[in-house]
């Protein structure tokens, strides 16, 4: 064989035989988020649970969701993507309250939401319109000045106020001050009297 042809079949042999290397195969698997729960406390000034506020994450993973305390002011979300939030707190009657925290199953939101103005409504003559229910007590005024009139009110579908105003019955002024729960106010048969409706805490 001559050196020629020695060199063919060595270099074939190699093209033949040998194998170029290949990147060795990886898998990548998508990792699933971290679920957490959160628990918490809405209270008002005095510490006192607030039932029916709405708890709502304002941003993040879990932007949009909400809950409702109940009683005692505890609330709580599952199944939350971990990581950075903030939160907001609302109710009736008080001012919104809003924190934020790191959502990781162990941390906990306090919320002291600060009392809102007192509700308050005047007028006069019949009308009716709607209480908030966190209102449990009322100061209610009603005066008329003319010759006779009734001054009656309903809240809630209970009866509160039944008094005869004017000159003819000597007294023109009805005051004082009531538990409630909130909810309608029906003033009837009352034309002429100028009333005032003004929460007591």
């Amino acid at each position: 064989m001559t050196r020629r042809a020695l060199i063919f079949s060595v270099c074939w042999f190699a093209i033949a035989c040998g194998s170029s290397p290949t990147a060795p195969t990886t898998s990548t698997t998508p990792s699933t988020p971290t679920t957490a729960s959160l628990t918490g406390t809405v209270v008002n000034p005095s510490g006192q649970g607030i039932t029916g506020a709405t708890i709502q994450i304002l941003d993040g993973a879990n932007a949009g969701k909400t809950t409702t305390s109940t009683s005692g002011g505890a609330f709580s979300f599952a199944g939350l993507t971990s990581g950075n939030a903030n939160l907001s707190a609302n109710a009736p009657c008080y001012n919104e309250s809003r924190t934020g925290i790191f959502i990781n199953g162990t941390n906990t939101a306090a919320f002291t939401l600060p009392f809102g103005a007192p509700f308050t409504r005047s007028g006069s003559g019949n009308n009716v319109f709607d209480m908030p229910t966190c209102v449990s007590r009322i100061h209610i005024v009603g005066s008329y000045s003319g010759f006779s009139s009734n001054f009656i009110v309903h809240i809630g579908g209970a009866h509160i106020v039944n008094d005869l105003l004017g000159t003819f019955w000597g007294p023109t002024v009805s005051d004082g001050t009531y538990l409630t729960t909130g909810g309608t106010v029906e003033i009837i048969d009352s034309l002429g009297v100028n009333w005032s409706f003004t929460q007591v805490r």
